[in-house]
């Protein structure tokens, strides 16, 4: 039998014989709703305990709602302000990120990577030791010292397969590789922060030059 014609089945036959799987005051929750979060192909077993934290989830979030909407007061319920606060704060956040998807270079130069790294030396301190390996021949990584034995393990028939090149101790500079990675997602985030300021600059010199923008200043009683 389909998982969802199961469950349609336990609900009708054990829990209500309408199409009411639950009722919190005026909140109703009914087969339909559940039936459509369940995916198919599930057993009848997995669909009943889905079903069963469906309307769990369900209920627990509608008691406070209905508490709240008993207790609050008219003025607590108004939330009119906070929805146009974040529908602003959302369009706001839509636009920005369009600006700087279209503009953003996410190209970094192992030169960059370098002069970023030699300027902030003190950021790149290692938590713990590592070890730069050659394995199995391949080009050389550094990998923190805990993952060694794990590699010998899985390589335990093959001697030849991880060979110690070089350590770093733990609260000393790391090396640049090793923090490759992390100093290019530095570069990229400040040159997001740089266009998202540009962003501002420009749409406020746009708006004084098109008159759009208008900043009257107070009047003193004379």
């Amino acid at each position: 039998m389909p998982s969802c014609k199961a469950i349609d089945g336990f609900i009708h036959d054990f829990i209500h014989d309408d199409e009411i799987v639950a009722q919190v005051g005026a909140y109703e929750l009914y087969v339909s709703d559940v039936t459509s979060q369940i995916p198919h192909g599930l057993s009848p077993e997995d669909s009943l305990a889905m079903a069963n934290q469906i309307i769990t989830t369900w209920a627990e979030d509608k008691v406070l709602l209905d508490m709240a909407d008993r207790k609050l007061s008219k003025r607590e319920k108004n939330v009119t302000k906070e929805l146009q606060e974040y529908q602003e704060s959302l369009l706001k956040y839509r636009y920005e990120q369009r600006y700087i998807n279209e503009r953003l270079d996410t190209a970094v130069t192992a030169d960059e990577v370098r002069k970023y790294y030699e300027a902030h030396k003190g950021k790149f301190i290692l938590d713990a030791p590592i070890v730069k390996i050659s394995f199995k021949g391949g080009d050389p990584e550094w990998i923190e010292s805990s993952s060694m034995e794990e590699l010998k393990l899985e390589n335990a028939d093959d001697k030849k397969a991880i060979k110690i090149l070089e350590k770093r101790d733990k609260g000393t500079v790391g090396p640049v590789e090793y923090f490759n990675d992390l100093i290019r997602d530095i570069i990229v985030s400040g040159r997001k922060r740089a266009l998202s300021d540009t962003l501002e600059q420009e749409l406020l010199d746009n708006a004084r030059a098109k008159g759009t923008l208008k900043i009257y200043s107070a009047k003193k009683d004379n």
